[in-house]
């Protein structure tokens, strides 16, 4: 991928030059693994190093492409997220999958990553509540269960004074008021304001 170069907002005479030999390290297993060929730009005047349009992105592909390819790897995001969507504390998360006191603690941080094995089980909780239900059942934890609930924001927006709005058959005391999840209706009263309802 071809990165331009963009003036430096630094120093202001400069530009950012696109460089691709920095490294992300990271731990997994008992292994420190290495992706090379990583993105940034630094000004030719003044060496101050930062980031072109677009470099930022393609960094996480090629680190999450790298970790991808390793068996039984799980990223620090994902470790956050088991506990996030079951609301579980580090105790709770350990207790659960194990790991030690630290488990979880080291795992979100990137210190260290759980073992093949957690790291599949952890996966699969997170895509299969089931699955987090028998785990924190037997280890005796008292689950928040995500539920599915849908709502809406309801934005009204030109409001206008409109008397007499329609002349089709509905009397004084007619008036629409209807919403559907995926569509958009006016509310209509005679005589009154009209507003249109946005979903967000």
């Amino acid at each position: 991928m071809k990165f331009i170069s963009e003036h430096c907002p630094i120093c202001e005479s400069g530009r950012w030059e696109p460089k691709s030999d920095d490294v992300c390290i990271f731990r997994h297993g008992r292994k420190t693994h290495k992706v090379i060929g990583l993105h940034y730009a630094i000004c030719n005047i003044c060496g101050t190093r930062g980031y072109l349009h677009g470099q930022r992105k393609e960094n996480q592909h090629l680190i999450q492409n790298y970790q991808s390819s390793l068996l039984g790897y799980i990223s620090p995001s994902d470790v956050l997220a088991i506990r996030e969507k079951y609301e579980l504390t580090q105790k709770e998360a350990n207790k659960i999958f194990g790991g030690g006191s630290q488990g979880f603690s080291k795992w979100e941080r990137g210190v260290t990553s759980p073992a093949g094995t957690t790291a599949r089980l952890i996966k699969l909780a997170l895509k299969y509540p089931e699955v987090m239900r028998a785990l924190a059942k037997e280890s005796d934890i008292n689950l928040a269960m995500p539920t599915t609930t849908y709502s809406h924001n309801i934005v009204i927006v030109n409001i206008e004074k409109t008397p007499n709005h329609f002349d089709n058959g509905f009397t004084d005391n007619d008036s629409i008021f209807e919403v559907e999840e995926d569509d958009l209706w006016p509310v209509m009263e005679k005589n009154q304001p009209q507003a249109s309802i946005y979903l967000n």
